[in-house]
Formats: C-alpha cells, structure tokens, sequence
C-alpha cells in the first residue's frame, strides 16, 4: 500500500481512539480536536484557543504510538520528509526524532497527528497539528504563515523576519503593553481580504531573550530544542484574558531587523523585502504549498503598506513607537507598498 493513500485510510477509524475533545477557533474554521490520551491532551490542550461554537467545520485527532500502530504505512526510509498531496488528501511525514506524521482528508474533514512517541516533544505542543490546519485551508484565501501579530484599537499589524530577527520579542512587548495578541510564530492571513487572525494561544521565546520577559520564562518550565534552539514554551492562555485572543482587519505588514539602533525605527519597505522575508520560513513547516503561497503573498503584498522596524535593545519602547505611528495617521498608513 503507497505511503499516502495508505495513512488517508487509517483516519477512517481515528475517531474511536479519542478519549478527551475539545472545540478550538482556527482563522474561519472551527476544530473539533480530540485526544487520544491524557496526556496528550495536558501537553497540547492550553495551546488552542477554545470556542463555543456547536457545529466544527473539520476534525483534528492527536494521537502517539501507544494508541495507533501505523508500522505498516509509514515510510519505510524515516530520516527523510515525505509529502503527499493529492485531490482526496495530503500527508506530511516530519522525521524526527520524535517523528511526527500529518494527515488530512478532504472529502470527510478528518486531520490526524501522529506522534512516533508516547508524549508530544514541546515545540508540537505549542502548535499542534500545524501542517493539518494548512491543508484544511489549502481551498480558500487564508494562508498560514510564519510571523507574529498584534492588534491596536483594532488595527492589526504582522511581524514577519528571519529567524532571530525579534518576532517574539516585538509580539510579546505588545501584548504586555495592553494589546491584542494573534501569535508568535504561525499566524492565519487572509490575502483576500486582508485580515489577520490567531491559530495558537502559545509563544516561543528564545532562552538568550528571557531576561525581558523573565515572569513567563520562569512560568514556562524547561526550555524545550528544536534543531539546536532553545526555548521557553509559554502557554499564554494561563497569563492572558481570553479576550486578548484576537485579529481583525490587516493593517500593515513589519520587517523586523535589528540594525543598531538605540530606538524602535520604522522605515519604507518594499515588496520583495517581504517576499524574501516570508515565503521561505512559510513554507518550511508546511511544504507541499509553494505555487498556492506564493501567489497568496503576492496578491497580499499588492495591497499592503510594508516597513521595516529596527527594534532596538529597549523592549518596552516597541509598542509605544509603533503606537505613536499609528496613531499620528488619520486615514490608512502613508506608506504604499514599492515594487
């Protein structure tokens, strides 16, 4: 039996291993996300932002190698990612360790995470289910992408870099200084529409930039590592208002940088600096989606103002610089995005 069809056939019966369930908001889908054990549910459950709503759009099982067996579907070579992408659905394996195998189908809105583990490693736990939630979107105008936003009296801003260029950092400064929070690391855009909206009520925060933030780095625990990098899992649902948990209408795109300065900086931007910024990292936790992505950015960037934002070594001036230039415009941004 092939890798992908093989995997698509094992979600026929995924719904009888769910022991815990929850109804989580994700951009315009609402999940129903069921865990397969206890534990998974401890590890992951705070890193979704729950909702109300009766009816899920799509369901999301998470489940380890203690409840589900799948030696007989998943690649024979393991060290390698693997991707299937075809009209009745799209498999994702990540190898690891732990490896991690993705997979949805279409024609019944079933998702599956399954952890060659018994417990979800940290930085999974902090954005479970990631390429599943990107292939339940893969039909509309809402594209998953690496970044961070914030929203100001209802203005909502995204941060987009490399890494290590102050995502995290600009995000959380923001949030403390009494503003909306979308997310850190893996945001929802919609390139119709130009709206913003959260996907995980989590932050990643670099161990080298705890000091700034040094209450929820201490509220964290451990550091997990990912590829080398460590970092404080922060479930923020246990610090923040539910409310806080919001997007709204786009209204500017950021490029974080540090350059030396010894203030916030905001300066023009252009579209290709936005480009280079965003497809690549994009892409990389959810592969398969290169052509749909790129032309997501590019009808995004057609309509948005675009800066970048030397951060400089003063957290707290962060949202009070970005503040004030929003506030000093009294009708859309003054900078149109160049060529």
């Amino acid at each position: 039996m092939t890798f992908g069809r093989g995997v698509l056939q094992t979600l026929e019966g995924i719904e009888g291993l769910v022991k815990h369930r929850l109804t989580a908001s994700a951009g315009p889908l609402t999940l129903s996300v069921g865990f397969a054990s206890t534990t998974l549910r401890d590890a992951c459950a705070l890193s979704f932002i729950e909702t109300s709503t009766a009816e899920p759009d799509a369901r999301l099982t998470l489940v380890s190698r203690r409840e589900l067996d799948l030696s007989g579907v998943i690649p024979w070579d393991r060290s390698q990612g693997q991707v299937f992408s075809g009209e009745d659905g799209y498999v994702f394996w990540q190898p690891g360790p732990p490896d991690i195998l993705f997979a949805v189908d279409y024609r019944t809105k079933r998702a599956m995470t399954w952890i060659n583990d018994t417990i979800a490693p940290p930085w999974e736990a902090s954005r479970p289910g990631l390429p599943c939630i990107a292939a339940l979107l893969s039909q509309t105008s809402w594209l998953l992408v690496h970044g961070a936003g914030v929203g100001w009296q209802g203005r909502q801003l995204l941060f987009v870099g490399a890494g290590r260029a102050g995502k995290t950092t600009t995000a959380l400064a923001c949030a403390r200084a009494g503003w909306s929070y979308a997310g850190d690391d893996a945001v929802l855009v919609n390139s119709a529409a130009k709206l913003l909206s959260p996907l995980y009520a989590s932050a990643r925060l670099r161990v080298d930039m705890a000091c700034n933030f040094q209450a929820l780095a201490d509220a964290s625990g451990e550091p997990s590592r990912f590829n080398g990098d460590p970092r404080h899992e922060l479930s923020l649902r246990r610090l923040m208002p539910e409310t806080k948990f919001c997007g709204g209408p786009l209204e500017a795109i950021f490029i974080v940088r540090r350059r030396g300065a010894e203030r916030p900086v905001i300066a023009p931007a252009r579209r290709v600096d936005a480009m280079q910024a965003m497809l690549t990292s994009s892409l990389q936790p959810t592969p398969g989606w290169r052509r749909r992505m790129t032309q997501g950015l590019i009808a995004l960037l057609g309509k948005m103002p675009i800066f970048f934002i030397d951060t400089g070594p003063v957290v707290d001036a962060i949202p009070d610089a970005l503040a004030n230039y929003l506030d000093r415009m009294e009708g859309p941004l003054d900078c149109a995005p160049q060529a």
